[in-house]
């Protein structure tokens, strides 16, 4: 009776530390047995044995789809260091038909290239709990990966077939092995996703990875990953981190985004108003990790990430000359989400104790705004770009609490619908009874405006949107409502009051609403999206177009989009106040 060749599960995870792993084992075998060979550089056993059987590895746990080649290969035990230059693993496209005509093929094909791994200072060191395998430092110089996932039905009724041998060499070897270092420089990553009609692609290019205290045992930790973003501007620091697969947990100490340069510096070198930003993150944990289903399918389902507490800063230069934005097409979070090529789905999200700032240096009047949020709770639910999940529920919320310019208490309320074409999404704003001179310290920088009296009961906002158009409503309660113009004094360096237009505007603006004849005045919305506005910008002309007729007393019904009067007459009157330079 013809025995049956059980097709191989798929096995992305182990291919790329797998030819570190092998080498890791030569080195300790080596250690014990091989030594004086090894150590000789025109080595005539051991070297071209390991080689062969390295390469007959590779083909044999591939089922012949992938071999590997180089241009230099050195292992010198006496010293401990090893170096592979011009490494690369080949598919066989032909034997990838064969076997997916077999249904054999795994999910995942893929090419990777290293134009360098060098391994430093490996050796045996004396631990408490006995002799551990270590090595001071691993580099990998410019991997350049594509990975192409297609599932196939096949491999989800495979059965566990006993552990193939890289496999159990990766377990036994990676228990108990300690990294002092590791970096992976200028990374280039695609990742293709062939498993809907449309292909989707994520490409990740000029990384560079360092990982520092590396150790496997119950465990796997690492005690810190820094990322140099690409365009140097930031370093993404994860501190503490520490994988249990026995309890599918993710733990994070420390996660921050730290700017790399000075205010001034950073501002030299973009020469734009760009956002600097600057986040941590403490004491972040993801639970309910499908490890299995990422091993099966590429699918990441994580039950529920939650992160202790954070702070946020963000600061804009308005001195800079404005960079036009390209055109953002379907660019809103959710739509992104949906373009991402690796099938993620977080059940949900939870930050506490949150803080954010926005700080901007306004041009016209010299001073700096800020708009601030403290004590805030956010959740979001069903963050996914998974079919199936989306076929379940094809809607993601978020919720925001939180107190706002540390006056009034703002709650948010967001819908996004993963499955419309046109970016759908829905919003509702609360804010409570506070003192509009809170406001003042936006209202003076930006608008040149103080408001000397203001008591606000509440505010309600409500909106549908998508990528094209905005329409709602702001309901503002209000009494008392005084203000006073301002304009830069040349002699004080400071602001100064308009005191004739102050009069004016008090005595034409109503000071209450509802009005004394007890009638609400209503701040429509209606306005369209310019094609590289952004999505907080899109949020925040829709409120400006209700404001000003809610605020004005100007009864603006605007049937047709972009009517508000006073908006177009103010456009007309107020130049720029920033010069518009061509995006590159």
């Amino acid at each position: 009776m013809e025995r049956k060749i059980k097709p191989k599960r798929n096995k992305i995870w182990i291919w790329l530390p797998g030819i570190l792993v092998f080498l890791c084992a030569i080195a300790v075998a080596g250690w014990y047995f091989l030594k004086k060979d090894l150590e000789n550089p025109n080595s005539k056993i051991v070297k071209p044995l390991l080689i062969k059987e390295l390469k007959k590895l590779i083909t044999r746990e591939s089922n012949g789809l992938y071999s590997i080649s180089y241009s230099r290969f050195e292992l010198d035990v006496k010293s401990g260091s090893g170096l592979i230059t011009g490494l690369k693993l080949i598919p066989d496209s032909l034997v990838f038909k064969q076997l997916e005509d077999g249904h054999k093929a795994p999910n995942n094909e893929f090419k990777m290239g290293v134009d360098s791994l060098i391994l430093k200072k490996f050796r045996f060191v004396k631990t408490k709990n006995g002799r551990k395998f270590t090595i001071g430092f691993i580099g990998i110089v410019h991997p350049v990966v594509k990975i192409i996932n297609k599932r196939r039905l096949y491999n989800d009724t495979v059965s566990n077939s006993s552990p193939s041998l890289l496999k159990k060499m990766a377990k036994n070897l990676l228990k108990g092995i300690n990294v002092s270092h590791m970096v992976m420089k200028n990374i280039t990553l695609t990742y293709l996703n062939e498993n809907e009609q449309v292909v989707k692609r994520t490409a990740l290019k000029n990384l560079t990875f360092s990982l520092s205290g590396i150790t496997v045992d119950s465990l796997a930790n690492i005690g810190r990953c820094r990322i140099k973003t690409p365009d140097s501007l930031y370093d993404i620091n994860l501190n503490g981190i520490q994988l249990s697969l026995k309890t599918h947990q993710l733990l994070v100490k420390l996660t921050s985004i730290i700017p790399r340069l000075s205010t001034n510096a950073f501002y030299k070198t973009v020469n734009y108003d760009k956002d600097r930003i600057h986040m941590v993150f403490n004491d972040m944990k993801m639970s309910g990790i499908n490890i299995d289903r990422f091993l099966k399918k590429q699918e990441l389902h994580i039950g529920q990430i939650s992160i202790a507490n954070s702070t946020g800063e963000v600061f804009n230069n308005y001195f800079k000359p404005r960079k036009i934005p390209p055109v953002r097409e379907h660019k809103y979070p959710h739509e992104r989400l949906q373009g991402l090529a690796l099938d993620l789905t977080i059940d949900t999200l939870t930050m506490h104790k949150s803080s954010l700032s926005y700080q901007m240096a306004a041009k016209k009047s010299g001073e700096v705004a800020n708009f601030f949020m403290t004590h805030a709770e956010n959740r979001v639910y069903h963050i996914t770009n998974n079919t199936a999940e989306k076929k379940r529920n094809h809607y993601a919320t978020a919720v925001i609490h939180s107190r706002v310019m540390d006056a009034a208490n703002l709650s948010v309320f967001f819908k996004f619908n993963l499955t419309a074409k046109n970016g759908a999404f829905t919003y509702t704003i609360c804010v409570g009874k506070m003192d509009g001179r809170a406001l003042n310290s936006l209202s003076v920088p930006l608008a040149m405006t103080s408001i000397e009296s203001a008591n606000v009961e509440k505010m309600l906002l409500k909106v549908k949107a998508n990528d094209r158009s905005a329409k709602g409503n702001i309901d503002l309660y209000y009494t008392h409502m005084k203000i006073s113009l301002l304009k830069p004094d040349q002699k004080a360096d400071t602001l100064k009051k308009k005191k004739i237009l102050s009069f004016v505007a008090n005595a034409l603006l109503p000071n209450d609403n509802p009005g004394k004849n007890g009638k609400l005045r209503k701040g429509p919305i209606n306005v369209t999206r310019d094609p590289r506005m952004s999505f907080l910008g899109f949020m925040y002309k829709g409120m400006l177009d209700g404001m000003t007729s809610l605020i004005s007393g100007t009864n603006q019904h605007k049937s047709k989009p972009d009517k508000n009067i006073l908006i177009n007459i103010g456009r007309k009157i107020v130049k720029p106040l920033k010069t518009i330079r061509t995006s590159p």
